[in-house]
């Protein structure tokens, strides 16, 4: 899969298509004192005249403490 970066001086960033079918989406990102990741994905399912979508997330955000 192809994976996005992105840096400048006050962050780094990755995503990544982890799966196509399944969709799934994942990205970190970091900076001075900060670090985030995700993941992100979705279940539909259609029964004749109902569409049903269901997005799964999974999230952390950690804040580290300066020396």
């Amino acid at each position: 899969m192809l994976g996005e970066t992105f840096e400048d001086p006050r962050m780094k960033f990755i995503a990544e298509k982890v799966s196509h079918n399944p969709v799934i989406m994942a990205y970190h990102a970091e900076g001075e004192g900060w670090e985030l990741w995700a993941t992100s994905a979705g279940r539909t399912k259609f029964w004749g005249n109902d569409f049903y979508q269901q997005m799964l997330l999974t999230r952390k955000f950690t804040v580290r403490s300066s020396p």
